[in-house]
């Protein structure tokens, strides 16, 4: 491969490596990332599709990011639909209504009672947490107030901010992903036919 990188600090990867035909700029991390972990994935897409030609490293290094956008605006589409989920939990306990779709809507009846934000807040955080034993608390609590978990996750959806964007993202970049591993599949399978003619 002619002249080896320099040591360095950093993680090397398939795309350090292919570094000095410098058709693809060298990639500043972003700051919500673990360092490292685009690395890790280039290592793990190199390792399980093992590109043999340059073009083939390249077309590697273009699909991880891809895949890294992907898994990017999917998790900004979950984290919208969590933090609206928090607010519509809220909401239902005060029997506000937060849609304008009335068939989702039904569970907000009217309190008699002065609504308790406290445990409301509690509520939706345990909801949330991750937590198994918490998170089943929290249904046992919506349940006990006749609070539709499902009708709250309809709205979340609804009303969640940039979601449909994220969401559009998450379906273009993964038809871009499908093209580009049949493209490298037909590049492999014409370059092992190749390898196989007679001289």
């Amino acid at each position: 491969m002619g002249d080896q990188m320099p040591n360095s600090s950093k993680p090397t990867s398939v795309f350090q490596t292919f570094r000095k035909w410098e058709l693809l700029p060298p990639r500043v991390p972003m700051p919500d990332e673990l360092h490292g972990s685009f690395d890790k994935l280039l290592e793990a897409l190199a390792e399980a599709f093992s590109p043999a030609t340059d073009y083939e490293h390249l077309l590697i290094a273009q699909l991880a990011h891809v895949e890294w956008d992907i898994q990017r605006h999917a998790s900004m589409r979950d984290a919208s639909i969590r933090g609206r989920l928090f607010h519509e939990v809220i909401d239902a306990f005060t029997g506000q209504k937060t849609s304008n779709f009335e068939e989702l809507s039904r569970e907000a009846k009217p309190r008699t009672h002065l609504p308790d934000v406290e445990l409301a807040t509690k509520t939706a955080r345990d909801l949330l947490s991750g937590n198994k034993a918490e998170v089943a608390r929290a249904k046992k609590v919506l349940a006990g107030r006749d609070i539709d978990l499902q009708i709250l996750l309809s709205r979340a959806h609804l009303n969640a901010s940039g979601y449909g964007m994220h969401d559009e993202k998450v379906i273009k970049l993964t038809g871009q992903r499908r093209r580009m591993l049949e493209d490298f599949q037909r590049i492999v399978s014409a370059r092992k036919a190749n390898e196989h003619e007679p001289a």
